[in-house]
């Protein structure tokens, strides 16, 4: 495939996620990979993508390469048990790959909507199934999977989960289901995140809400055990509607043949 757009990735020294996908991830809606001088170490990794081919303006191939970037960090989120050490690929210099020449670009906010169309450029299903690619390839026809990546993307505060919390549970239910089916009942850990994640005083300007006059709850959830709770939410989901099976990152020697499909 040739690509027509790319973009200098930032690291801070060596970056085991894009290391990860360079070598493993075989799809045309993201890649990864590296250039420079092998024999003196200076190499730089890139990011482009099919989905910014048919793009011309600078601040359109920008947007819409951070769209899919989020897509690929939260599910870099979701893999990781402690979400501290996950790895972003996050977007620097734009490279006009045919004349291999640096584009300035005056670099917007980050995008409010996920909107990219993958009608546009479809590709083929990735032979080799990555689960990154797996998910990405879910998400090009699965709404659910691309407003939750969307939404946790953003890092999974007690704000964005709350949002992604609304999400799961409008999901479950316009397929008759619910988060007491899934073995998430209500009188329990969802009742202590969402009266930790609402109130002023638990988490100030962390929470939802401002100042209410509800009481705080007496023992507030940790931000760990809230990111835990969604994590296993999510993939509670993944497994029962969609058959995946999202692996665990439970340290930095973290086996990358175990992202891939058995």
């Amino acid at each position: 495939m040739n690509y027509k757009w790319s973009f200098i990735i930032r690291t801070g020294g060596r970056d085991f996620f894009i290391e990860d996908l360079m070598y493993n991830l075989r799809t045309d809606d993201i890649s990864i990979y590296e250039g420079g001088d092998e024999e003196t170490g200076s190499l730089t990794y890139y990011f482009t993508s099919i989905h910014l081919n048919h793009l011309t303006e600078p601040l359109d191939i920008y947007d819409k390469a951070l769209q899919l970037t989020f897509l690929a960090n939260a599910i870099e989120l979701l893999i990781q048990e402690n979400k501290n050490n996950a790895y972003f690929i996050e977007l620097e210099r734009l490279i006009d790959v045919e004349n291999n020449s640096p584009i300035f670009i005056n670099q917007t906010k980050r995008p409010t909507v996920l909107d990219i169309d993958f009608t546009i450029n479809e590709t083929n299903k990735t032979t080799k199934r990555h689960i990154v690619s797996r998910i990405i390839e879910l998400a090009k026809t699965e709404e659910f999977i691309r407003n939750i990546l969307f939404i946790i993307s953003e890092g999974m505060t007690f704000i964005s989960m709350y949002r992604a919390l609304d999400e799961i549970k409008y999901f479950l239910k316009s397929n008759g289901d619910n988060l007491d089916n899934l073995g998430f009942p209500k009188k329990g850990l969802i009742n202590d995140f969402t009266h930790t994640a609402n109130n002023y005083q638990s988490l100030g300007l962390k929470a939802r809400h401002g100042s209410t006059g509800h009481r705080p709850p007496e023992e507030p959830m940790n931000i760990s055990d809230a990111q835990k709770l969604l994590t296993d939410i999510i993939k509670t989901i993944f497994i029962k509607y969609y058959g995946i099976d999202i692996p665990e990152k439970k340290d930095k020697k973290f086996n990358v043949s175990d992202l891939f499909d058995k």
